[in-house]
C-alpha cells in the first residue's frame, strides 16, 4: 500500500497517508509499534484530520460530513485497548511545533497570532527605557528568532507586508525618526544615507532560497521529490 512517510521532530511525530484506509494500516503499525517497544502515547494531545479534494472543494459541508464518518472510524490500540482519535475537520487548526495548521492550507489564524505576538513586543518596546541601541537589538533578535523566521514562509506577500509595517514602526521609534521615514530609508545601506537596518521581507526571500537549495541537494527523499517537481 503506497503511503506516505511520517514526520518526527523529538516527540512529536505525524503520519501523512491519501485515503483513510492508509492510515488505518499507519495507525496498526503505530500501535505494534508502542506494544512491542513499550512508547506510550497520549491519546488526548491526538488529532486526526484530512480533507476530500477529489470529491470537489473539501469545505463544502456534504464533504466535511463525509470526511467525519471516515474519521470516526479510525482507532489507535493502546495497551491493548482501542481507542478514538480525536477529529477536526479540514479548516480547524492544530498546533504542530508552534504553527497553527489545517489541510486547507489556511495560515490567516497562525499569522494573527503571530502578529498579536509582535505587537505587544513592540508596544513593551516603545514605553521601556531602553538605549537605542538595546531597542534595536532587541528587535533584530526578533527578527532572527526562530518562533519567528520559520514561519515567515507560510504568508503572503500582504501579510508580510503587515508584518513589516509593524515592525518599521518599531524601527523609526528606536532610532527616534519621524513616522513619515520611508521604510526604504530604514534598510538602505548606511552608506547611502540609510540606516542599514534589517529588512523582514529580504530576510523572508532569504530564508526561501537557503530552503530550496538545502531541500534539492538533500540526499535523500524529500530532494528526490523536490528535484521531480521542478524537472
Amino acid at each position: 500500500t503506497a503511503t506516505y512517510p511520517g514526520h518526527g521532530f523529538a516527540d512529536d511525530l505525524s503520519i501523512a497517508t491519501g485515503s483513510t484506509p492508509n492510515m488505518a494500516i499507519q495507525l496498526k503499525k503505530l500501535s505494534l509499534f508502542s506494544a512491542s517497544t513499550g512508547m506510550t502515547v497520549n491519546i488526548r494531545k491526538c488529532c486526526i484530520t484530512g480533507a476530500l479534494w477529489r470529491t470537489g472543494n473539501a469545505l463544502a459541508l456534504a464533504n466535511i460530513t463525509l470526511l467525519t464518518s471516515h474519521l470516526q472510524s479510525q482507532f489507535l490500540t493502546i495497551n491493548s485497548t482501542p481507542s478514538p482519535i480525536p477529529s477536526i475537520g479540514p479548516s480547524d487548526t492544530y498546533r504542530v511545533l508552534g504553527v497553527e495548521l489545517n489541510t486547507s492550507l489556511t495560515f490567516t489564524k497562525h499569522w494573527h497570532e503571530l502578529t498579536r505576538t509582535t505587537t505587544s513586543l513592540i508596544d513593551a518596546l516603545s514605553t521601556s527605557l531602553l538605549t537605542q541601541s538595546r531597542r534595536i537589538r532587541v528587535i533584530r533578535g526578533l527578527l532572527l528568532g526562530k518562533h519567528f523566521t520559520l514561519q515567515l514562509g507560510l504568508f503572503s506577500d500582504s501579510q508580510l507586508d503587515a508584518l513589516e509595517g509593524q515592525i518599521c514602526r518599531a524601527l523609526r521609534s528606536a532610532v527616534s525618526s519621524v513616522r513619515s521615514l520611508p521604510r526604504t530609508a530604514l534598510h538602505r545601506p548606511t552608506s547611502d544615507l540609510g540606516y542599514g537596518l534589517p529588512s523582514l521581507k529580504a530576510h523572508a526571500a532569504q530564508l526561501t532560497v537557503c530552503h530550496l537549495h538545502k531541500t534539492l541537494n538533500s540526499p535523500g527523499y524529500r530532494g528526490q521529490m523536490a528535484r521531480a517537481h521542478i524537472h
